[in-house]
Protein backbone atom coordinates (compact mmCIF):
# COMPACT_ATOMS: atom_id res chain seq x y z
CA UNK A 1 0.00 0.00 0.00
CA UNK A 2 1.19 3.76 -0.90
CA UNK A 3 1.42 6.10 1.74
CA UNK A 4 2.95 10.00 2.02
CA UNK A 5 5.25 11.36 4.22
CA UNK A 6 6.15 14.92 4.83
CA UNK A 7 9.60 16.25 6.11
CA UNK A 8 10.27 18.93 7.00
CA UNK A 9 12.92 19.07 9.83
CA UNK A 10 16.52 18.59 9.00
CA UNK A 11 17.19 15.79 11.83
CA UNK A 12 14.17 14.09 10.12
CA UNK A 13 15.46 14.20 6.47
CA UNK A 14 18.94 13.37 8.00
CA UNK A 15 17.39 9.81 8.90
CA UNK A 16 16.98 9.13 5.18
CA UNK A 17 20.16 10.37 3.80
CA UNK A 18 21.70 6.79 2.64
CA UNK A 19 18.29 5.78 1.43
CA UNK A 20 17.86 8.64 -0.66
CA UNK A 21 21.29 8.11 -2.20
CA UNK A 22 20.77 4.70 -3.12
CA UNK A 23 16.95 5.18 -4.35
CA UNK A 24 19.04 7.68 -6.43
CA UNK A 25 21.15 4.77 -8.20
CA UNK A 26 18.45 2.99 -9.39
CA UNK A 27 16.32 6.22 -10.81
CA UNK A 28 16.63 6.92 -14.01
CA UNK A 29 18.09 10.63 -13.10
CA UNK A 30 20.80 9.59 -11.81
CA UNK A 31 22.72 12.97 -11.89
CA UNK A 32 25.13 14.94 -8.72
CA UNK A 33 22.31 17.68 -8.45
CA UNK A 34 19.75 15.31 -6.83
CA UNK A 35 22.43 13.94 -4.62
CA UNK A 36 21.31 14.43 -1.34
CA UNK A 37 24.57 15.71 -0.40
CA UNK A 38 23.94 18.45 -3.21
CA UNK A 39 20.33 19.24 -2.64
CA UNK A 40 21.15 20.03 1.68
CA UNK A 41 24.35 21.91 0.44
CA UNK A 42 22.75 23.80 -1.86
CA UNK A 43 19.65 24.42 0.26
CA UNK A 44 22.01 25.38 3.37
CA UNK A 45 24.29 28.08 1.28
CA UNK A 46 21.55 29.16 -1.23
CA UNK A 47 18.18 28.44 -0.18
CA UNK A 48 18.03 28.84 3.61
CA UNK A 49 15.03 31.29 3.65
CA UNK A 50 13.07 28.53 2.51
CA UNK A 51 11.63 25.90 4.51
CA UNK A 52 11.79 22.13 3.58
CA UNK A 53 8.72 20.03 2.46
CA UNK A 54 10.17 16.93 0.72
CA UNK A 55 7.51 14.58 0.11
CA UNK A 56 8.48 10.57 0.20
CA UNK A 57 6.42 7.80 -1.23
CA UNK A 58 6.40 4.77 0.61
CA UNK A 59 5.34 1.13 -0.24
CA UNK A 60 4.34 -0.76 2.72
CA UNK A 61 7.00 0.75 4.74
CA UNK A 62 9.72 1.09 2.45
CA UNK A 63 10.63 4.58 0.72
CA UNK A 64 10.52 3.80 -3.44
CA UNK A 65 9.74 7.77 -4.34
CA UNK A 66 11.01 11.20 -3.33
CA UNK A 67 9.48 14.62 -4.24
CA UNK A 68 12.52 17.19 -3.21
CA UNK A 69 10.76 20.30 -2.61
CA UNK A 70 10.88 23.64 -0.61
CA UNK A 71 8.59 25.73 0.97
CA UNK A 72 9.18 29.13 -0.98
CA UNK A 73 7.28 32.53 -0.09
CA UNK A 74 6.85 35.23 -2.68
CA UNK A 75 5.41 38.75 -4.00
CA UNK A 76 2.94 38.59 -6.90
CA UNK A 77 1.73 41.62 -8.01
CA UNK A 78 2.08 43.07 -4.12
CA UNK A 79 0.06 39.68 -3.00
CA UNK A 80 1.65 37.13 -1.11
CA UNK A 81 1.90 33.65 -2.79
CA UNK A 82 2.98 30.58 -1.53
CA UNK A 83 5.03 27.93 -3.47
CA UNK A 84 6.62 24.70 -3.39
CA UNK A 85 9.66 24.79 -5.88
CA UNK A 86 13.28 22.81 -6.00
CA UNK A 87 15.93 24.79 -4.54
CA UNK A 88 16.53 27.53 -7.43
CA UNK A 89 19.98 29.17 -7.81
CA UNK A 90 22.42 29.19 -10.89
CA UNK A 91 24.17 26.53 -9.56
CA UNK A 92 21.75 23.86 -9.86
CA UNK A 93 21.36 23.19 -13.74
CA UNK A 94 18.93 19.89 -13.76
CA UNK A 95 16.69 18.95 -11.26
CA UNK A 96 13.70 16.06 -11.07
CA UNK A 97 11.63 13.93 -8.98
CA UNK A 98 13.26 10.50 -7.54
CA UNK A 99 11.21 7.35 -9.09
CA UNK A 100 12.18 4.11 -8.86
CA UNK A 101 9.11 1.77 -8.75
CA UNK A 102 5.52 2.56 -9.60
CA UNK A 103 6.27 5.39 -11.20
CA UNK A 104 3.06 6.64 -12.09
CA UNK A 105 1.23 5.57 -9.05
CA UNK A 106 3.79 7.70 -6.69
CA UNK A 107 3.46 10.80 -8.90
CA UNK A 108 -0.68 10.03 -8.67
CA UNK A 109 -0.64 9.88 -5.13
CA UNK A 110 1.84 13.14 -4.80
CA UNK A 111 -0.45 15.26 -6.93
CA UNK A 112 -3.69 13.82 -5.37
CA UNK A 113 -2.01 14.67 -1.53
CA UNK A 114 -1.14 18.27 -2.70
CA UNK A 115 -4.69 19.08 -4.11
CA UNK A 116 -5.94 17.95 -0.85
CA UNK A 117 -3.83 20.01 0.66
CA UNK A 118 -4.30 23.08 -2.00
CA UNK A 119 -4.80 25.80 1.53
CA UNK A 120 -0.78 25.53 1.72
CA UNK A 121 0.05 26.69 -1.42
CA UNK A 122 -0.70 28.12 -4.51
CA UNK A 123 1.63 27.32 -7.63
CA UNK A 124 3.74 24.61 -7.56
CA UNK A 125 7.02 26.21 -9.79
CA UNK A 126 9.17 22.80 -11.22
CA UNK A 127 12.45 25.00 -12.69
CA UNK A 128 15.31 23.32 -14.86
CA UNK A 129 13.13 20.23 -15.85
CA UNK A 130 14.20 18.00 -19.22
CA UNK A 131 11.67 17.63 -21.47
CA UNK A 132 12.06 13.91 -22.31
CA UNK A 133 12.07 13.53 -18.38
CA UNK A 134 9.74 10.65 -17.32
CA UNK A 135 8.41 12.96 -14.33
CA UNK A 136 7.53 15.56 -17.42
CA UNK A 137 5.40 13.08 -19.35
CA UNK A 138 3.85 11.61 -16.66
CA UNK A 139 3.27 15.51 -14.95
CA UNK A 140 1.56 16.52 -18.37
CA UNK A 141 -1.07 13.30 -18.59
CA UNK A 142 -2.20 12.95 -14.81
CA UNK A 143 -2.45 16.94 -14.32
CA UNK A 144 -4.87 17.02 -17.00
CA UNK A 145 -6.89 14.30 -15.74
CA UNK A 146 -6.67 15.55 -11.68
CA UNK A 147 -8.13 18.84 -11.98
CA UNK A 148 -5.10 20.69 -12.03
CA UNK A 149 -4.03 23.90 -13.89
CA UNK A 150 -0.89 23.02 -16.13
CA UNK A 151 2.03 25.47 -18.13
CA UNK A 152 5.57 24.59 -19.76
CA UNK A 153 7.37 27.02 -21.42
CA UNK A 154 11.07 26.12 -22.77
CA UNK A 155 14.06 27.74 -20.66
CA UNK A 156 17.31 26.61 -22.73
CA UNK A 157 19.08 23.64 -24.06
CA UNK A 158 21.93 21.70 -22.36
CA UNK A 159 24.93 20.27 -24.24
CA UNK A 160 26.29 16.97 -24.24
CA UNK A 161 28.96 15.52 -25.65
CA UNK A 162 29.30 11.48 -26.27
CA UNK A 163 32.54 10.56 -25.80
CA UNK A 164 32.69 8.12 -28.62
CA UNK A 165 35.43 6.23 -30.95
CA UNK A 166 38.64 8.30 -30.55
CA UNK A 167 39.78 12.16 -29.85
CA UNK A 168 41.08 11.60 -33.62
CA UNK A 169 37.98 10.71 -34.97
CA UNK A 170 35.98 13.58 -32.66
CA UNK A 171 38.59 15.98 -34.10
CA UNK A 172 37.00 14.70 -37.50
CA UNK A 173 34.10 15.67 -37.06
CA UNK A 174 34.12 19.27 -36.21
CA UNK A 175 34.21 22.15 -38.88
CA UNK A 176 37.59 22.55 -40.43
CA UNK A 177 37.36 26.31 -39.50
CA UNK A 178 36.49 25.29 -36.43
CA UNK A 179 39.66 23.28 -36.25
CA UNK A 180 42.27 25.83 -37.21
CA UNK A 181 40.53 28.61 -35.12
CA UNK A 182 41.54 26.01 -32.14
CA UNK A 183 44.84 25.44 -33.42
CA UNK A 184 45.01 28.77 -33.42
CA UNK A 185 44.39 29.56 -29.74
CA UNK A 186 46.12 26.62 -29.22
CA UNK A 187 49.93 27.74 -30.59
CA UNK A 188 49.50 31.49 -29.52
CA UNK A 189 48.57 30.32 -25.93
CA UNK A 190 51.50 27.89 -26.20
CA UNK A 191 54.25 30.90 -27.19
CA UNK A 192 54.10 32.51 -23.66
CA UNK A 193 55.53 29.79 -22.15
CA UNK A 194 55.08 26.14 -21.47
CA UNK A 195 51.48 24.71 -21.45
CA UNK A 196 49.68 21.84 -19.47
CA UNK A 197 46.38 20.21 -17.74
CA UNK A 198 46.15 19.06 -14.86
CA UNK A 199 43.66 17.03 -12.73
CA UNK A 200 43.68 17.77 -9.59
CA UNK A 201 41.30 15.17 -7.01
CA UNK A 202 43.51 15.20 -3.78
CA UNK A 203 41.03 17.32 -1.35
CA UNK A 204 43.88 19.29 0.32
CA UNK A 205 45.23 20.34 -3.34
CA UNK A 206 41.89 21.15 -4.38
CA UNK A 207 40.73 23.42 -1.36
CA UNK A 208 44.39 25.63 -2.30
CA UNK A 209 43.37 25.81 -5.87
CA UNK A 210 39.39 26.91 -5.08
CA UNK A 211 40.72 29.84 -3.57
CA UNK A 212 43.01 30.90 -6.72
CA UNK A 213 39.77 29.68 -8.75
CA UNK A 214 37.24 32.46 -6.48
CA UNK A 215 40.06 34.96 -6.89
CA UNK A 216 39.98 34.96 -11.10
CA UNK A 217 36.35 34.34 -11.04
CA UNK A 218 35.64 37.52 -9.02
CA UNK A 219 38.35 39.38 -11.88
CA UNK A 220 35.80 38.46 -14.64
CA UNK A 221 32.88 40.46 -15.82
CA UNK A 222 30.91 38.08 -13.53
CA UNK A 223 32.24 39.62 -10.43
CA UNK A 224 32.73 37.83 -6.47
CA UNK A 225 30.92 34.79 -6.32
CA UNK A 226 27.91 35.45 -3.45
CA UNK A 227 28.31 31.84 -1.87
CA UNK A 228 31.87 30.32 -1.95
CA UNK A 229 30.83 28.15 0.91
CA UNK A 230 29.31 25.88 -1.40
CA UNK A 231 32.20 25.47 -3.94
CA UNK A 232 33.73 24.08 -0.62
CA UNK A 233 31.35 22.03 0.55
CA UNK A 234 30.25 20.42 -2.82
CA UNK A 235 34.00 19.60 -3.41
CA UNK A 236 34.26 18.15 0.19
CA UNK A 237 31.52 15.86 -0.62
CA UNK A 238 32.25 14.27 -3.61
CA UNK A 239 35.87 13.89 -3.69
CA UNK A 240 34.84 11.47 -0.82
CA UNK A 241 33.48 9.44 -3.45
CA UNK A 242 36.36 10.12 -5.58
CA UNK A 243 33.64 11.92 -7.76
CA UNK A 244 35.18 15.08 -8.22
CA UNK A 245 37.48 16.79 -10.74
CA UNK A 246 39.07 20.11 -11.08
CA UNK A 247 40.34 20.25 -14.73
CA UNK A 248 43.25 23.07 -14.44
CA UNK A 249 44.97 24.68 -17.10
CA UNK A 250 48.72 25.93 -16.45
CA UNK A 251 50.70 28.02 -18.29
CA UNK A 252 54.26 28.02 -16.89
CA UNK A 253 52.98 26.26 -13.52
CA UNK A 254 50.51 29.38 -13.07
CA UNK A 255 46.53 28.36 -13.17
CA UNK A 256 44.88 30.47 -15.75
CA UNK A 257 41.86 28.41 -16.20
CA UNK A 258 39.47 26.15 -14.34
CA UNK A 259 36.33 23.60 -15.39
CA UNK A 260 35.07 22.35 -11.83
CA UNK A 261 33.39 19.08 -12.38
CA UNK A 262 31.91 15.69 -11.21
CA UNK A 263 31.57 12.66 -12.26
CA UNK A 264 29.12 10.02 -11.75
CA UNK A 265 27.67 6.80 -13.77
CA UNK A 266 30.50 7.70 -16.27
CA UNK A 267 29.27 10.73 -17.29
CA UNK A 268 30.99 13.54 -16.37
CA UNK A 269 29.02 16.75 -15.30
CA UNK A 270 31.04 20.30 -15.78
CA UNK A 271 29.42 22.85 -13.24
CA UNK A 272 31.25 25.63 -13.84
CA UNK A 273 34.26 27.50 -15.60
CA UNK A 274 36.47 30.47 -15.08
CA UNK A 275 39.52 32.12 -16.26
CA UNK A 276 42.07 34.61 -15.46
CA UNK A 277 41.15 37.80 -17.62
CA UNK A 278 44.83 38.87 -18.26
CA UNK A 279 44.67 36.08 -20.79
CA UNK A 280 41.61 36.80 -22.59
CA UNK A 281 42.60 38.07 -25.91
CA UNK A 282 44.05 34.19 -25.70
CA UNK A 283 40.67 32.64 -24.93
CA UNK A 284 42.00 30.51 -22.41
CA UNK A 285 38.50 28.90 -21.41
CA UNK A 286 38.28 27.48 -25.43
CA UNK A 287 41.97 25.65 -25.03
CA UNK A 288 40.76 24.75 -21.55
CA UNK A 289 37.54 23.07 -22.94
CA UNK A 290 40.03 21.25 -26.18
CA UNK A 291 42.26 20.10 -23.58
CA UNK A 292 39.98 18.59 -20.80
CA UNK A 293 37.97 16.99 -24.11
CA UNK A 294 41.14 15.33 -25.03
CA UNK A 295 41.68 14.12 -21.71
CA UNK A 296 38.10 12.37 -21.66
CA UNK A 297 39.19 10.35 -24.51
CA UNK A 298 42.32 9.63 -23.15
CA UNK A 299 40.94 8.45 -19.67
CA UNK A 300 38.80 5.70 -21.14
CA UNK A 301 36.32 5.52 -18.45
CA UNK A 302 33.77 8.62 -19.27
CA UNK A 303 31.16 7.71 -21.98
CA UNK A 304 29.28 11.67 -22.10
CA UNK A 305 30.86 14.92 -21.20
CA UNK A 306 27.58 17.31 -19.96
CA UNK A 307 28.94 20.51 -21.23
CA UNK A 308 26.15 22.29 -19.93
CA UNK A 309 22.89 25.29 -20.62
CA UNK A 310 23.62 28.26 -22.55
CA UNK A 311 23.28 29.05 -26.35
CA UNK A 312 27.79 30.02 -26.17
CA UNK A 313 28.78 29.22 -29.33
CA UNK A 314 32.16 27.34 -28.36
CA UNK A 315 29.65 24.87 -26.92
CA UNK A 316 27.72 24.18 -30.16
CA UNK A 317 31.12 23.84 -31.77
CA UNK A 318 31.95 20.41 -30.27
CA UNK A 319 28.23 19.13 -30.30
CA UNK A 320 24.64 19.12 -31.85
CA UNK A 321 22.74 17.09 -29.18
CA UNK A 322 20.78 19.07 -26.59
CA UNK A 323 18.53 18.15 -23.99
CA UNK A 324 15.83 20.58 -23.59
CA UNK A 325 15.46 22.69 -20.44
CA UNK A 326 11.67 23.43 -19.08
CA UNK A 327 9.90 25.19 -16.44
CA UNK A 328 6.80 23.83 -15.02
CA UNK A 329 4.05 25.29 -13.41
CA UNK A 330 1.12 23.75 -11.74
CA UNK A 331 -1.50 25.01 -9.76
CA UNK A 332 -5.07 24.78 -8.48
CA UNK A 333 -8.43 25.48 -9.41
CA UNK A 334 -8.96 28.09 -5.98
CA UNK A 335 -9.29 32.09 -7.14
CA UNK A 336 -5.52 33.19 -6.38
CA UNK A 337 -4.10 30.62 -8.79
CA UNK A 338 -6.61 31.28 -11.79
CA UNK A 339 -5.76 34.95 -11.83
CA UNK A 340 -1.64 34.02 -11.62
CA UNK A 341 -2.00 31.56 -14.04
CA UNK A 342 -4.19 33.99 -16.45
CA UNK A 343 -1.99 36.59 -15.91
CA UNK A 344 1.36 35.23 -16.56
CA UNK A 345 0.81 32.75 -19.50
CA UNK A 346 -2.86 34.31 -21.07
CA UNK A 347 -2.81 38.41 -20.48
CA UNK A 348 1.16 39.44 -20.70
CA UNK A 349 1.93 36.49 -23.56
CA UNK A 350 -0.82 39.04 -25.41
CA UNK A 351 0.62 41.96 -24.14
CA UNK A 352 4.18 41.43 -25.62
CA UNK A 353 2.99 41.61 -28.86
CA UNK A 354 2.19 45.38 -28.36
CA UNK A 355 3.98 48.56 -28.34
CA UNK A 356 2.92 49.64 -25.00
CA UNK A 357 4.08 46.19 -23.01
CA UNK A 358 6.86 47.82 -22.35
CA UNK A 359 5.09 51.04 -20.67
CA UNK A 360 2.71 48.39 -18.68
CA UNK A 361 5.27 46.64 -16.74
CA UNK A 362 6.32 49.74 -14.59
CA UNK A 363 2.72 50.42 -14.03
CA UNK A 364 2.60 47.32 -12.04
CA UNK A 365 5.84 46.58 -10.56
CA UNK A 366 6.46 50.45 -9.74
CA UNK A 367 4.50 50.59 -6.45
CA UNK A 368 5.79 47.59 -5.28
CA UNK A 369 9.51 48.49 -5.88
CA UNK A 370 8.52 52.20 -4.62
CA UNK A 371 7.37 50.32 -1.56
CA UNK A 372 10.43 47.99 -1.42
CA UNK A 373 13.00 51.01 -1.62
CA UNK A 374 11.32 53.67 0.91
CA UNK A 375 11.80 50.62 3.22
CA UNK A 376 15.36 49.46 2.66
CA UNK A 377 16.54 54.01 2.28
CA UNK A 378 14.02 55.42 4.07
CA UNK A 379 11.60 58.32 3.01
CA UNK A 380 13.85 61.37 2.77
CA UNK A 381 16.80 59.60 0.94
CA UNK A 382 15.02 57.54 -1.66
CA UNK A 383 13.71 61.53 -2.03
CA UNK A 384 16.72 62.78 -2.29
CA UNK A 385 18.72 59.93 -4.85
CA UNK A 386 15.51 61.04 -6.91
CA UNK A 387 16.27 64.35 -7.25
CA UNK A 388 19.81 63.81 -7.88
CA UNK A 389 19.07 61.61 -10.82
CA UNK A 390 16.74 63.94 -12.34
CA UNK A 391 19.56 66.67 -12.31
CA UNK A 392 21.84 64.35 -13.37
CA UNK A 393 19.91 63.61 -16.54
CA UNK A 394 18.95 67.28 -17.16
CA UNK A 395 21.99 68.99 -16.62
CA UNK A 396 25.41 67.01 -17.63
CA UNK A 397 28.95 68.90 -16.70
CA UNK A 398 32.30 67.49 -17.68
CA UNK A 399 35.28 68.69 -16.35
CA UNK A 400 39.16 67.65 -18.04
CA UNK A 401 42.21 68.75 -15.96
CA UNK A 402 45.11 68.82 -18.54
CA UNK A 403 48.26 68.07 -16.37
CA UNK A 404 52.14 68.83 -18.19
CA UNK A 405 54.99 67.54 -16.95
CA UNK A 406 58.53 68.69 -18.41
CA UNK A 407 61.56 66.72 -18.74
CA UNK A 408 64.71 67.13 -17.22
CA UNK A 409 67.26 67.14 -19.93
CA UNK A 410 69.34 64.53 -18.22
CA UNK A 411 69.90 61.95 -20.51
CA UNK A 412 72.03 59.84 -18.72
CA UNK A 413 70.84 55.89 -20.10
CA UNK A 414 69.46 53.91 -16.93
CA UNK A 415 67.45 51.28 -19.06
CA UNK A 416 67.72 48.71 -16.36
CA UNK A 417 67.27 50.76 -13.32
CA UNK A 418 65.87 49.43 -9.74
CA UNK A 419 66.98 45.82 -11.41
CA UNK A 420 64.44 46.67 -14.09
CA UNK A 421 64.72 46.75 -17.73
CA UNK A 422 62.85 49.62 -19.69
CA UNK A 423 62.16 49.05 -23.15
CA UNK A 424 59.89 50.33 -26.04
CA UNK A 425 57.55 47.58 -27.16
CA UNK A 426 57.72 46.14 -30.34
CA UNK A 427 55.62 44.11 -32.18
CA UNK A 428 57.19 40.35 -30.67
CA UNK A 429 56.00 41.95 -27.48
CA UNK A 430 52.56 42.24 -28.46
CA UNK A 431 51.61 38.84 -26.47
CA UNK A 432 52.65 39.54 -23.54
CA UNK A 433 51.73 43.32 -23.49
CA UNK A 434 47.92 41.58 -23.92
CA UNK A 435 48.63 39.52 -20.67
CA UNK A 436 49.80 42.37 -18.82
CA UNK A 437 46.76 45.27 -20.22
CA UNK A 438 44.54 42.24 -20.13
CA UNK A 439 43.45 43.24 -23.57
CA UNK A 440 40.10 41.82 -24.77
CA UNK A 441 41.89 40.95 -28.19
CA UNK A 442 45.05 41.65 -30.07
CA UNK A 443 43.76 43.74 -32.76
CA UNK A 444 43.27 46.36 -29.90
CA UNK A 445 46.91 46.59 -29.33
CA UNK A 446 47.97 46.48 -33.45
CA UNK A 447 45.42 49.37 -33.79
CA UNK A 448 47.81 51.69 -31.29
CA UNK A 449 50.64 50.65 -33.39
CA UNK A 450 49.15 51.28 -36.29
CA UNK A 451 48.97 55.11 -35.08
CA UNK A 452 52.03 55.33 -34.09
CA UNK A 453 51.24 55.27 -30.91
CA UNK A 454 54.31 54.27 -28.49
CA UNK A 455 54.45 51.72 -25.27
CA UNK A 456 57.01 51.86 -22.78
CA UNK A 457 56.93 48.62 -21.07
CA UNK A 458 58.84 47.70 -17.67
CA UNK A 459 59.92 44.28 -17.57
CA UNK A 460 61.81 41.79 -15.10
CA UNK A 461 62.85 38.41 -16.36
CA UNK A 462 60.99 38.70 -19.81
CA UNK A 463 57.25 39.13 -17.39
CA UNK A 464 55.98 43.11 -17.73
CA UNK A 465 55.20 44.07 -14.84
CA UNK A 466 53.96 48.02 -15.70
CA UNK A 467 53.34 49.64 -19.08
CA UNK A 468 52.77 52.62 -20.13
CA UNK A 469 51.12 54.08 -23.62
CA UNK A 470 51.95 57.17 -24.79
CA UNK A 471 50.55 59.51 -28.29
CA UNK A 472 52.88 60.92 -30.28
CA UNK A 473 50.69 63.13 -32.99
CA UNK A 474 47.53 63.31 -31.97
CA UNK A 475 44.87 62.11 -28.73
CA UNK A 476 41.09 61.83 -28.87
CA UNK A 477 39.61 62.37 -25.39
CA UNK A 478 35.93 60.82 -25.44
CA UNK A 479 34.76 62.28 -22.18
CA UNK A 480 34.70 65.85 -24.41
CA UNK A 481 34.18 64.51 -27.75
CA UNK A 482 37.93 66.44 -28.78
CA UNK A 483 41.01 66.11 -30.18
CA UNK A 484 44.25 67.63 -28.96
CA UNK A 485 47.41 67.79 -31.68
CA UNK A 486 51.05 67.36 -30.32
CA UNK A 487 54.00 69.45 -30.91
CA UNK A 488 56.76 67.38 -32.09
CA UNK A 489 58.68 67.94 -28.18
CA UNK A 490 55.11 66.68 -26.76
CA UNK A 491 54.10 63.51 -25.67
CA UNK A 492 50.68 62.40 -24.11
CA UNK A 493 49.98 59.48 -21.41
CA UNK A 494 46.57 57.93 -21.83
CA UNK A 495 46.90 54.64 -20.62
CA UNK A 496 49.16 52.60 -18.00
CA UNK A 497 49.14 50.50 -15.06
CA UNK A 498 48.85 51.00 -11.40
CA UNK A 499 52.24 51.32 -9.65
CA UNK A 500 52.74 51.27 -5.66
CA UNK A 501 53.38 54.55 -4.30
CA UNK A 502 57.30 53.23 -3.07
CA UNK A 503 58.12 52.92 -6.50
CA UNK A 504 56.55 55.20 -9.00
CA UNK A 505 58.62 57.75 -8.26
CA UNK A 506 62.13 56.04 -9.31
CA UNK A 507 60.13 54.35 -12.06
CA UNK A 508 58.62 57.14 -13.62
CA UNK A 509 62.07 58.84 -13.53
CA UNK A 510 63.84 56.28 -15.95
CA UNK A 511 60.60 56.25 -18.25
CA UNK A 512 61.53 60.26 -18.28
CA UNK A 513 64.80 59.41 -19.11
CA UNK A 514 63.86 57.21 -21.95
CA UNK A 515 61.76 59.69 -23.22
CA UNK A 516 64.24 62.74 -23.16
CA UNK A 517 66.23 60.32 -25.63
CA UNK A 518 64.12 60.66 -28.27
CA UNK A 519 64.27 64.87 -27.41
CA UNK A 520 61.01 65.21 -26.03
CA UNK A 521 60.32 67.76 -23.58
CA UNK A 522 57.00 67.24 -22.05
CA UNK A 523 54.45 64.59 -21.30
CA UNK A 524 50.78 65.50 -20.89
CA UNK A 525 47.90 63.49 -19.71
CA UNK A 526 43.98 64.41 -19.00
CA UNK A 527 42.34 63.16 -15.77
CA UNK A 528 38.58 63.53 -15.07
CA UNK A 529 37.61 65.72 -12.49
CA UNK A 530 36.09 63.20 -10.66
CA UNK A 531 39.21 61.49 -10.09
CA UNK A 532 40.65 63.75 -7.76
CA UNK A 533 43.12 60.71 -6.41
CA UNK A 534 44.88 60.63 -9.56
CA UNK A 535 45.52 64.36 -9.74
CA UNK A 536 47.01 63.79 -6.84
CA UNK A 537 49.49 61.15 -7.69
CA UNK A 538 50.29 62.95 -10.47
CA UNK A 539 50.85 65.95 -8.78
CA UNK A 540 53.10 64.03 -6.60
CA UNK A 541 55.12 63.17 -9.76
CA UNK A 542 55.96 66.95 -10.86
CA UNK A 543 52.85 67.16 -13.41
CA UNK A 544 51.02 70.30 -13.07
CA UNK A 545 47.92 71.25 -14.18
CA UNK A 546 47.57 74.08 -17.25
CA UNK A 547 44.50 73.97 -18.82
CA UNK A 548 40.99 72.83 -17.89
CA UNK A 549 38.22 72.00 -20.32
CA UNK A 550 34.33 72.50 -19.49
CA UNK A 551 31.49 70.82 -21.44
CA UNK A 552 27.73 71.43 -20.26
CA UNK A 553 24.94 69.22 -21.53
CA UNK A 554 21.41 69.84 -21.45
CA UNK A 555 18.99 66.44 -22.19
CA UNK A 556 22.39 64.71 -23.28
CA UNK A 557 22.69 67.36 -26.26
CA UNK A 558 25.91 69.44 -26.19
CA UNK A 559 24.82 72.96 -24.80
CA UNK A 560 28.37 75.00 -24.95
CA UNK A 561 32.34 74.42 -24.21
CA UNK A 562 34.31 76.13 -22.13
CA UNK A 563 38.06 76.73 -22.40
CA UNK A 564 39.92 78.20 -19.10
Amino acid sequence: MLMIEIITEYTKLESIKEIWNELLRKSHTYAPYLTYGWFTTAWQCLDSDKELHVIVVKDDGEIISIAPFLNSRKKFLGISVNKLCYIRNANTPFQDFILTTKKEESITLILDYLKKKSRLWNIIELDEMRADSITTELLRNICSSNGLSYHEEFKYNSWYLPIEQTWEECLAKLKSKTKKEFKRKLNRLERLGDLRLDIITNLEEINSHLKIYLDLYERTWKGREKNPELYYKIAEFFSKENSFFLYTLLLNDKPIAYLYSIKMNNILYGIKTTYDPSYYAFSPGIVLFYKSIQSMYDQGDIIEFEIGRGEEQFKKEWTDLSHKQIKLYLGNRRLMNLIYFIFKFRFLPRCRRYFFYKYLIPVFKWPIILNDKIKNEGFFKYIKGMILSVKTFIYHKVEIDLFKLTISSDKENNTKSNNLNYKFAQSDDQDQLAVAMKSINLKQISQRFDKNDRCLIVSNNNEILYYFWFAYNEIFLGDINESIILKNNQVFLYDYSAITNSKVKNIFHTICQKLAEEDKQEILTAINLTNQEAGKKFGELGFRKYNKIVKRKILKKEFDKVVI
